[in-house]
């Protein structure tokens, strides 16, 4: 006598949903992690950008005929220059805290 085996739909429609589901899950991880980093660099590149801004108005106006002719003088000479001690301390102040 020949025995049929009935197939059983609901445990193998059960098992591949869970892989689906399972899959699904993984890819949506992975995306949303994915782009909350990319939001994070760009946030930081934006923050980086907006303090450099606001320190180079703050320390340009006054130094900038130095540092527009730093570039022809010697190292010695700008390490010892008056201007270039006063930008130091400026800066040295304008980081603090930060």
């Amino acid at each position: 006598m020949v025995q049929l085996r009935t197939y059983r739909l609901t445990r193998n429609f059960a098992i591949a949903s869970a892989g689906i589901v399972l899959l699904a899950a993984v890819t949506l991880g992975y995306m949303s992690r994915t782009m909350a980093v990319e939001q994070l660099r760009l946030l930081a590149e934006q923050n980086n950008q907006s303090l450099t801004h606001a320190f180079a108005n703050g320390v340009w106006q006054r130094f900038a005929a130095f540092v527009g002719s730093a570039h022809r003088l010697p190292a010695d000479d700008i390490r010892a220059h008056p201007q270039r001690m006063e930008l130091q301390q400026t800066i040295q102040t304008l980081m603090a805290g930060t």
